[in-house]
């Protein structure tokens, strides 16, 4: 899976181990939710 994360607009760069860490996070994750199946892309916004 391919990882881009920004925070504050600004792309930060990811190694292999956070991709997959962020990677498997997020699939768990959305593969809860009821009416989500077979997931192409994820777009999460987190406001501090």
């Amino acid at each position: 899976m391919k990882v881009k994360l920004l925070v504050n607009g600004k792309p930060v760069e990811t190694n292999p181990y956070v991709d997959l860490v962020f990677s498997r996070v997020v699939d768990a994750l959305v593969g809860t939710l009821r009416g989500v199946e077979d997931w192409k892309t994820v777009q999460l916004e987190v406001e501090k």
